[in-house]
């Protein structure tokens, strides 16, 4: 798997990921976690699900991500679930 530079933020349950003016970006981006994600286009507003790859490296759950980006474009990935429980966002573990 391949990767390359990639401007991101990581705040809570989402992720900010842009490219440049002049690159299409096409990048694997990897989280702490086992994640179900989907993509918000702050362009468009639109929210599509994410395939994505669960691993366990170290011991750890990842998720793993591909994003293909064009030129001054961005997208925010946002976890819809936590957990290998799948805890929805904003409720407690019992």
């Amino acid at each position: 798997m391949g990767t390359c530079q990639l401007d991101s933020v990581a705040v809570e349950d989402r992720t900010y990921a842009s490219a440049d003016y002049f690159t299409i970006r096409d990048t694997w981006v990897r989280l702490g976690g086992k994640l179900t994600l989907q993509a918000w286009d702050p362009h468009s507003g639109a929210m599509t699900p994410q395939e994505c790859e669960h691993l366990t490296e170290g011991g750890q759950a990842v998720t793993c991500v591909r994003l293909v980006l064009d030129p001054v474009k961005s997208v925010f990935l946002t976890s819809i679930a936590r957990g290998s429980a799948g805890e929805a966002k904003g409720k407690k573990a019992e």
